[in-house]
Parts: structure tokens; sequence; C-alpha cells
């Protein structure tokens, strides 16, 4: 629900800036209005597909999943799920790597370009970082 509500902002805030009489207003006001909106778009979308941990339709494939795993290998039940949950850790921990590393290039790029491309590459490095760094501790 947030998410469509941000969604939502978003596409009223870019037809307002775009729609915007710029003789009766700075148009710095409307180019701030639109990096915003373009900002919150995507946010808005992530967090309308998200379905979190106890999601029905991630717990139904689930469901599958480990139906047909123990269809093919009886025997090998437990087994699986202690090392599904250490190779979780280790995949988490190679994406947040990866976000963080992605995150350092866009910062450095934005900051050697310097003027709108702080907003950008600057604040999209800055949250890519910024999540790549949570994922990192969390799979510590």
């Amino acid at each position: 629900m947030i998410g469509g509500a941000l969604s939502i902002s978003a596409l009223i805030g870019t037809f307002v800036a775009f729609n915007n009489d710029s003789s009766s207003s700075s148009s710095w006001g409307s180019l701030a209005l639109l990096l915003v909106a373009l900002a919150l778009f995507p946010v808005g979308i992530a967090l309308l597909l998200y379905q979190g941990e106890n999601g029905r339709l991630r717990l139904r494939r689930q469901a599958r999943r480990k139906a047909r795993r123990a269809a093919k290998h009886p025997e090998s039940s437990e087994p699986m799920a202690a090392e599904s949950g250490s190779k979780k850790k280790g995949r988490l921990f190679r994406i947040g790597a990866f976000l963080l590393l992605v995150g350092a290039v866009l910062l450095t790029v934005a900051y050697l370009l310097s003027g709108f491309a702080l907003f950008f590459l600057g604040l999209p490095g800055f949250i890519l970082a910024l999540s790549g760094l949570i994922a990192l501790v969390v799979s510590l």
C-alpha cells in the first residue's frame, strides 16, 4: 500500500514539475521536484512488489520446492536445510559487497563530475552503498 502511494505521488510530482509555469516560480524548484519524483518512483515500485517473509506466493513456492526436493531425495531432507542457511549467508555477503562497490564507484564518479551529477549519480550511489553495507553487516 505504501509502495502504491509513493508511486502515485512520484507520478503526480513529475506531472506537476513538467506543467509548472516557470514565470511564476523559479525553474530550480521544478527541477528539484522532478528529481525527488524520479527518486521516489523506483522506491515505490520496489515497495509495491515486495512480498515480505510471510507472503502468500512465497510460502506456496517454498512449499512446492520442499515437496519436490523431498520427492527427489527422501532420505536427505534435513541436511539440505542446514546447508541452505550457510549458502544464503554467502550469497548475501556477495550481493552486499557488489552493492557496496557499485555505490562507491557511483559516488566517486559523481564527486569527479560534480554539478548535477551529484544528484543523478551521488544519491543512487549513496543508497546502493548504504544498502550494501547493511547487507554485509547482516551476513556476518
